[in-house]
């Protein structure tokens, strides 16, 4: 029922107990014996989770049965759930009925149990159902197991097992926690049963309902050549959804630019910014500058230091503060200087707004956003009001003024030493040391692992162009044999990729979302969610640490293909590139 490898990765990448359900159904008597399954390989265990049975017993078609008991059901009984009721039995003519079943699990284990899947074979007297998929089951977690189950008129033996799937060859290993019952189904199970008629014999290879979902895409699986047909579909498919559903990441937030702002970079690591201001605080808070508001600069020059740096609505920092763009509560990234001089500056009888310059120097060159807002004498309540300011009287020989900065982005790779100095009028002051705090940006990667398999879809992120991410990126099970499927539908293949492998993270960046985004197969190429009982894939190990590692679990079955989608969200420092395959941009970036 299951091919393919499980277990593909080393302990470090797999947890838990894996578990496997199997329901063998003995025909009535005189019919042949169950189909038993064949399972290839599996991970050896690595927790003491344990799924055991309800010791109340099972539930076939909406009826309770004790372990051990007998049930008798009709087709009143008959799934109302399933698209199909009554199905074919093509080995030997005749028809069998559709039953929902369920049985409560529970991890009586003290660690929960890995990802588990149930398997019901198909015999001379039942039918199969698709393979089904489970997450892991936390210790002392009970869930509900449940899928349909096909049944002939007459007795059925029922045999359920569970058991922790270690690394048997056969069934034949599955003995423990072994519960038996039987189901005696009466009447007839034909759609649409005549009195003294005999079942009239049948053809069809696959149920209506798979058949119809592959009409839908122009395949027939009874025609010869169908596994051909599915593969060059499965081949457009691919491409397409490539086209069509691989997004390129975008920067979330690539730094903006304050209005009349120009900035220039000099060498030796240095950039200043000129501009009339376009905002005030307080009092003069959105007034536009005219020319006749702003002051040419004034002989002689007028020498300051600064001596205080606050925050917005006025919080002293202290030495050495940090500045950034989203510190602060009411004006995010705001800040105000006081400058003290021993000559005054013609500011005073504001509000008044100054031509002002910044000079920052702290190692590297980028495109800052830092907005000279206003400058005004720091014993003018008038001018400061509203901005959480203490007044700061001034006398002969001793003069107080605040300048007032905005700074709305800061793409600098990382947290940075650096040295300001200011410029307002006639003054110009000494630097002093500040800490600039980078901006926090965002970005998402998708990656396509297609169905021939090849590490395809690789994005463009803005603004450093190509991930650097290629074929040794990725170590894809089976990797010379495409995931296509031969025609049979009541199989599974499966196996693990591991994406993502030796890829860093850049400096500061960390992944906060590791998701299947999509999958497609050619036999339903509008249905892209990331899995479901046909086909698709999971996340079974997100990237740790700065390491982009992923390892996922895939599925499909012998009518499907299979492409699917990794998806990143990372977050980190504006300015430095997320992965260290890609190249760099600026000098900040490392």
């Amino acid at each position: 029922m299951c091919d393919g490898q499980f277990g593909r990765f080393s302990a470090a990448l797999t947890a838990g107990l894996w578990a496997v359900l199997v329901m063998t159904l003995s025909a009535p008597v005189g019919a042949a014996a169950g189909v038993p399954i064949t399972v290839r390989r599996a991970p050896a265990a690595l927790a003491a989770g344990t799924l055991v049975h309800d010791p109340a017993g099972f539930t076939v078609g909406g009826k309770p049965v004790p372990w051990g008991g007998t049930v008798t059901l009709s087709r009143a009984n008959v799934s109302q759930k399933q698209a199909v009721k009554f199905t074919a039995d093509n080995q030997h003519g005749g028809w069998f009925c559709i039953f929902d079943w369920s049985e409560n699990l529970r991890n009586a284990g003290f660690t929960p149990t890995g990802r588990y899947y149930q398997v019901i074979p198909g015999t001379s007297n039942g039918s199969a159902s698709p393979v089904t998929f489970k997450p892991g089951v936390a210790a002392g977690q009970v869930v509900v197991a449940s899928d349909w189950l096909g049944l002939k008129p007459g007795p059925n033996a029922v045999e359920v097992r569970l058991n922790g799937f270690h690394s048997y060859t056969d069934t034949s290993g599955l003995t423990q926690d072994k519960r038996t019952l039987t189901v005696v189904v009466q009447g007839s199970c034909e759609p649409n049963p005549a009195i003294g008629r005999a079942p009239a014999p049948v053809t069809k290879v696959v149920p209506d309902l798979v058949e119809k979902r592959l009409q839908q895409v122009g395949l027939d699986p009874g025609a010869p050549g169908f596994a051909a047909k599915l593969k060059l579909l499965a081949a457009q498919t691919g491409a397409a959804y490539v086209r069509t559903h691989v997004l390129a990441a975008k920067f979330a937030r690539i730094g903006r630019v304050g209005p009349g702002h120009v900035m220039s970079a000099t060498g030796g690591g240095a950039a200043s910014a000129s501009h009339l201001a376009a905002a005030g605080a307080g009092s003069s808070a959105g007034r536009v500058p005219t020319l006749q508001q702003a002051h040419l600069a004034i002989s002689p020059l007028v020498h300051g230091g600064i001596i205080g740096v606050y925050g917005d609505q006025g919080k002293p920092l202290g030495p050495s503060p940090a500045l950034s763009s989203s510190a602060g509560t009411v004006w995010p990234g705001r800040y105000f200087f006081l400058v003290h001089t021993t000559q005054p500056v013609p500011v005073k009888g504001g509000p008044m707004f100054s031509l002002g310059t910044t000079s920052l120097s702290y190692g590297c060159s980028a495109q800052l956003g830092i907005l000279f807002t206003w400058a005004g004498a720091a014993d003018d309540a008038n001018f400061i009001g509203g901005s959480g300011l203490n007044t700061v009287s001034s006398g002969p020989g001793s003069y107080n003024y605040y300048v007032g900065l905005d700074v709305s982005s800061l793409p600098i790779g990382q947290e940075r030493p650096a040295q300001l100095a200011l410029s307002f009028e006639n003054a110009s002051t000494g630097g002093t040391g500040v800490e600039l705090v980078p901006d926090t940006g965002g970005v998402t990667i998708d990656v396509t692992v297609d169905h021939t398999p090849e590490l395809t879809g690789l994005p463009y992120v803005y603004p450093w162009g190509e991930t650097g991410m290629g074929p040794s990126s990725a170590t894809l099970a089976d990797s010379g044999t495409p995931r296509v499927g031969a025609g049979n539908w009541q199989t599974q293949t499966s196996g693990d990729d591991l994406v993502g492998l030796g890829v860093q993270l850049g400096p500061g960046w960390k992944v906060t979302s590791t998701t299947i985004r999509s999958a497609v197969s050619a036999a339903a190429p509008t249905d892209t969610s990331p899995d479901n009982t046909w086909r698709g894939a999971e996340v079974t190990t997100a990237p740790q640490g700065n390491d982009l590692r992923t390892a996922v679990h895939w599925h499909y079955s012998g009518i499907d293909s299979l492409d699917y989608t990794v998806e990143w969200q990372l977050t980190g420092p504006a300015g430095q590139r997320p992965l260290l395959t890609m190249q760099k941009h600026g000098s900040c970036d490392s």
